[in-house]
């Protein structure tokens, strides 16, 4: 019985634009992961955020998009260097004060966030050259922490900050003379800006400069005998987390207009750390699922009980033992099951096997 290619040719469609679909948004944890375009993110994001119409749920999809940018930053830092930061809420508040201190001086927004920018990378940089001098990378992490915590009492304690009553009355000001207090040139600069960041992570992430930096994270040793200078590309990758957590800071300064000294405290780098460790660092689209999930959980159970600090707890020992290695990582094996299925299943149709039983056509 002849073959009917016509019909083969409908069912080899579907099949093979899914796999090649997976093959794209599912690279194996050792290849560059492949991302979606920053422009389709950036139009997609905008008339999303346009087309919300309650306050508090946009404010809420505000958060998400800054954290996660603040979370991609701290994955350079812990995906791309190894190393714990336990201190990357200073960065975040280094830029959101930096915007906050500045903005009586009636500078254009897109100035102000990257100075914002610029102040998170300079303090990446120390922060980078104090806790390399130890070979330890729980004493880097362990470093990290200390050097936050003294930037949080200098945030607490020094008046200019505002001390525990922050700095209040933040204007959003102005890109290329658009204000920024219309919702709609809101959304789509916050997209932008993201879109922008996106763009040059993953520029980054597909470069030689880091892919040297997971040869140092992954074997030192064998990295400084290949010539890599291990403790630079680390500095580098405290530099690059610092930029945009910076960044992420500005942003969150001029969503708010309001900026307290929490901001700075430990606890918004546990909270970032989270972020990274439930959506996974072996993509680059891990860390935001991440921040969507933690954001809204929060808000979800802030809404529901009194005991939240339990039930957030019992999730995130859930989803860690669900997905050890963080929801990016199972989605993308779901995905590769359901396409080697998908094409198993083909293949059997098209050469008829029926249980173990060819029909030779």
């Amino acid at each position: 019985m002849p073959r009917d290619d016509s019909s083969r040719a409908v069912t080899n469609g579907p099949v093979r634009a899914l796999a090649a679909l997976a093959r794209r948004y599912t690279a194996r944890p050792d290849q560059t992961p492949a991302a979606p375009p920053a422009a389709v993110i950036v139009v997609a994001g905008a008339l999303a955020l346009s087309g919300l119409s309650n306050p508090a749920t946009l404010f809420n999809w505000y958060l998400v998009v800054i954290y996660a940018l603040f979370a991609l930053s701290a994955n350079v830092v812990i995906g791309w260097n190894g190393i714990g930061t336990f201190g990357h809420a200073l960065y975040f508040a280094a830029g959101a004060y930096a915007v906050a201190l500045l903005a009586t001086a009636n500078l254009p927004a897109e100035v102000l966030l990257l100075l914002g920018g610029a102040v998170g990378a300079a303090i990446g940089l120390m922060f980078g050259l104090a806790a390399t001098r130890t070979g330890s990378l729980v004493a880097m992490a362990m470093l990290t922490l200390m050097f936050a915590q003294l930037g949080y009492q200098i945030v607490y304690g020094v008046g200019v900050f505002g001390g525990e009553n922050g700095l209040v009355g933040i204007p959003r000001g102005s890109v290329f003379g658009i204000s920024l207090n219309s919702t709609t040139a809101f959304n789509w600069y916050l997209m932008i800006v993201f879109g922008l960041c996106w763009y040059a992570l993953v520029r980054l992430r597909r470069s030689t400069v880091a892919r040297a930096m997971l040869a140092a994270r992954d074997d030192p040793t064998r990295a400084r005998a290949a010539g890599l200078h291990v403790t630079g590309l680390r500095v580098t990758g405290f530099v690059i987390g610092g930029l945009f957590a910076g960044l992420a800071g500005a942003l969150y300064a001029q969503t708010e207009g309001v900026i307290g000294s929490d901001v700075a405290y430990w606890t918004t780098s546990g909270m970032v750390l989270i972020m990274v460790i439930i959506g996974g660092t072996g993509r680059l689209w891990g860390p935001v699922i991440g921040a969507a999930l933690y954001t809204w959980g929060n808000v979800y159970l802030l809404n529901t009980t009194s005991t939240m600090d339990v039930y957030l707890g019992l999730a995130l020992l859930l989803i860690l033992l669900v997905a050890p290695r963080g929801i990016a990582q199972l989605l993308t094996s779901a995905a590769r099951l359901a396409v080697s299925g998908a094409r198993r299943r083909h293949r059997e149709a098209g050469t008829g096997t029926r249980k173990g039983n060819p029909r030779r056509w």
